[in-house]
């Protein structure tokens, strides 16, 4: 569970860097288009009742900062626009379903079927739609809940989230108050339609390092950096090669290398049970990643072709 921001108006520089030394995982942004699918900047009236829209670069500064990013769109929005714009932004489409932006009228499951997108809203507009990447629960009750959704609103599949303050100022900026599960936020793909994917960084992180070195740096920084690097065109291969320079990695090659000559206690494999234990842990975890590895890759093909 992280907590997030979001904000109609797009924030500074000074402003990402204070959310982000204030411990905010992500900040949400705006889309928004006029009825031709041409992007809107600002608050010009564009008939799809978002009050400002981000420019690009917003999106991609929130992201050059380390932090998550994400773009609530209106109903009103055609998906084909809104689908090939987050692809290409590399960021996750959600459908800001409130009745002041577009009437809930039945609409819903096929516009986020077709953006590949989330569904925020308050709780009777989650009944009945599946969104692919997730629910969004908007409520304030005046309490800080610690936790992605409430128990008294069905509880639909997929990540979840809690929007559970209104605008209020933080940082000089006016914004909203969110906790996310951990898989909202993370880079998401389907500009040419049909089924999309999201990529858990993390896992995929933390599998390569330990096969690669027998432990893990756990540092925000190192997954950030990581994130950042896959989501800016680095491939897997080459954070894979650049990550064997570390010292740790002869280090560990050495280890693996002395315990296959064999220990003291021996079982039929020729290893102490501790050691055969370790290994079989560590083709567990190859398995996984060689696994993580090859949806990543598809991911990346996918968005190529789509962005062609």
């Amino acid at each position: 569970m992280n907590p997030w921001r979001d904000s109609a108006v797009p924030p500074t520089d000074a402003e990402i860097a204070a959310f982000k030394a204030q411990g905010v995982v992500g900040l949400c942004g705006y889309f928004k288009f006029d009825r031709s699918g041409n992007i809107v900047v600002g608050t010009a009236l564009s008939g799809d009742n978002i009050y400002y829209g981000w420019p690009d670069e917003r999106f991609q500064a929130v992201k050059a900062a380390g932090l998550r990013t994400l773009a609530f769109c209106s109903g009103y929005d055609d998906p084909n626009w809104v689908r090939p714009r987050a692809a290409r932004l590399g960021i996750q489409a959600w459908l800001d379903d409130e009745p002041g932006i577009r009437p809930v009228g039945g609409w819903e499951q096929a516009w986020v079927n077709d953006a590949s997108a989330g569904q925020y809203g308050n709780g009777y507009v989650h009944v009945g739609v599946v969104a692919p990447l997730g629910h969004i629960f908007a409520g304030y009750f005046g309490y800080d809940p610690k936790t992605t959704w409430p128990l008294w609103v069905p509880r639909p599949n997929g990540p979840l989230g809690w929007q559970w303050i209104g605008t209020h100022n933080e940082q000089g900026l006016s914004v909203d108050d969110d906790w996310f599960d951990d898989a909202i936020g993370m880079m998401a793909f389907g500009a040419a339609g049909g089924a999309f994917a999201t990529v858990d960084y993390k896992n995929v992180h933390d599998a390569i390092q330990f096969w690669l070195w027998g432990t893990i740096d756990t540092s925000a920084k190192s997954l950030a950096d990581f994130t950042w690097a896959l989501q800016h065109g680095t491939s897997l291969q080459a954070i894979v090669d650049g990550w064997k320079q570390n010292p740790q990695y002869a280090a560990w090659q050495a280890k693996l290398a002395q315990l296959a000559q064999g220990s003291p206690t021996k079982t039929a494999s020729g290893l102490s049970a501790d050691d055969e234990k370790r290994l079989t842990e560590i083709d567990s975890l190859l398995a996984i990643a060689n696994a993580l590895k090859g949806e990543l890759d598809q991911v990346q093909a996918k968005l190529n072709k789509d962005l062609a």
